[in-house]
């Protein structure tokens, strides 16, 4: 009797085991990456990093998906960890009834309600470091074709005069947290001005440190937006999870750029600017309310207060900038390139940039200027905020009627 219910044992865990290998192997090739899938105190922890769409959101709701469909022990809850450049992001605590639901096509708003997401992962962190990935994200290079446009409003024979440039950008992260992304900018369309060559835009190399308690820090060194070369610090931290986060920021910098024949054109003066931002999200809209106080790229003194509503991976935003240059009003928009889904991640995958910015000053100049110093983990953030991931799963998964 005593062998029967060894044996019985040892061929439960076997099968178990060999379930979660076998789901790990499926989240792999859906082209998920750093995947993690253990057992632990008789619940299942998965663990992954979405490199394969566009939104989130929707990277979210396929797990979910293949998760309520695989064959695998969950017990009463099984633990979800999203990572960003392998850091640890954003949890999930998932009832084993909302598995239960999204198989049969019976999801509701109440299980919506059911599942806990936070982004207070410090805990977890350790839990999850303690297993080796699959499918590591290190090393990988995306060649990513986007595009931008500068634009003036004319007279009556030219209502718009424009310059629009294609702009490719190769990134790849060399460890957790370490981005590199070099961007080189090509004029396409130009009736705006005589400056028709082409050449680098943006050359850096960027940190992400994740602290205690909902702290960032991000490092960058290089050649960044608006011709200017050197780093950049800044601090962020999250109160009240999405609901309040305050940013400190300090850059030193000069005017620099690559030539055509990628030589570096510079100036010896060094300029420094450092700001400060608060920022209040009223959740249940995605609208947040941003004040930035500080000086800026032209050395004015300053603030920029501005309102912003965010559509899943869309924005649409209001500003207003007073220094000690003049005032300045507007809005503008980050509007999705097509392509929602991406090849599956190799050594060298091509696809689209994720995005096309632009914005427009109602009147006034361009004052208050921060010049952009390459992609970081904050950066990304507010599509990992779980109310907007919580909100995209009840879109994507409560039956229509």
């Amino acid at each position: 009797m005593v062998k029967r219910f060894i044996g019985l044992l040892f061929f439960l865990c076997t099968t178990s085991f060999v379930a979660q290998d076998d789901f790990a192997k499926k989240l792999v090739s859906l082209g998920y990456e750093n995947v993690r899938v253990f057992t632990k105190s008789n619940e299942l922890y998965v663990g992954y990093e979405n490199n394969r769409y566009r939104f989130e959101g929707d990277a979210l709701v396929e797990v979910l998906k293949t998760l309520s469909n695989a064959k695998i022990p969950v017990g009463k809850q099984t633990h979800l960890l999203i990572y960003n450049t392998g850091l640890p992001v954003v949890y999930f605590n998932i009832p084993s009834k909302v598995l239960s639901s999204i198989n049969n096509g019976s999801y509701s708003e109440e299980d919506t309600k059911s599942i806990y997401a936070s982004l207070n992962v410090d805990k977890l962190e350790s839990i999850y470091g303690a297993y080796t990935p699959f499918n590591n994200s290190f090393y990988k290079f995306d060649f990513q074709l986007g595009f931008h446009l500068d634009y003036q409003l004319g007279n009556f024979d030219n209502g718009v005069k424009e310059k629009l440039y294609a702009r490719p950008n190769m990134q790849t992260v060399l460890g957790h947290g370490t981005q590199l992304n070099v961007s080189y900018q090509m004029v396409i369309i130009n009736d705006l001005n005589n400056q028709f060559y082409s050449r680098p835009y943006m050359a850096v190399l960027s940190q992400d440190f994740k602290l205690p308690y909902n702290g960032f820090i991000n490092a960058s060194l290089g050649y960044f937006q608006f011709n200017r070369f050197g780093y950049n610090i800044r601090f962020d931290k999250l109160l009240q999870e999405e609901t309040f986060h305050v940013s400190i920021n300090y850059g030193m910098s000069r005017y620099s750029y690559l030539d055509k024949e990628v030589i570096p054109i510079y100036n010896s003066n060094q300029q420094s600017f450092y700001n400060a931002t608060i920022n209040y999200r009223w959740k249940k809209h995605d609208i947040d309310f941003r004040l930035n106080y500080g000086t800026f790229m032209q050395n004015d003194l300053g603030y920029h207060f501005s309102i912003s509503r965010q559509f899943e991976e869309k924005f649409v935003h209001l500003f207003y900038k007073k220094t000690n240059l003049g005032d300045v009003g507007g809005f503008g928009f980050i509007a999705t390139l097509p392509q929602k889904k991406y090849l599956k991640p190799k050594k060298i995958r091509a696809r689209l940039a994720d995005n096309f910015k632009l914005n427009y000053n109602y009147f006034g100049n361009s004052i208050a200027r921060s010049y952009e110093t390459g992609p970081s983990l904050f950066s990304d953030m507010k599509e990992y905020y779980p109310s907007v991931l919580k909100k995209a799963i009840q879109k994507r998964l409560v039956p229509k009627n």
